[in-house]
């Protein structure tokens, strides 16, 4: 079995940011995911869960990605 591998100088996308800005690495790695390819539902779940148990509130969530509170919920 072949394992695919990424060549020691491939380029990787990644967000370098203030830490100690008030955005959650949570809420870029989800707004990253949603906008690229739909996640799982249960996927979905987990992250706002993530989100919630971090302080943020059901429409902070749901403002934050275009869905409502009750899908947050």
């Amino acid at each position: 079995m072949k394992h695919k591998c990424l060549a020691k100088t491939t380029p990787i996308p990644c967000i370098v940011r203030d830490a100690a800005s008030d955005i959650l690495a949570e809420d870029d790695s989800l707004a990253e995911n949603m906008h690229r390819v739909a996640l799982h539902p249960l996927d979905q779940f987990r992250a706002f869960v993530a989100l919630r148990d971090k302080g943020q509130s059901d429409a902070e969530i749901a403002a934050a990605f275009f869905v409502t509170p009750q899908i947050v919920k």
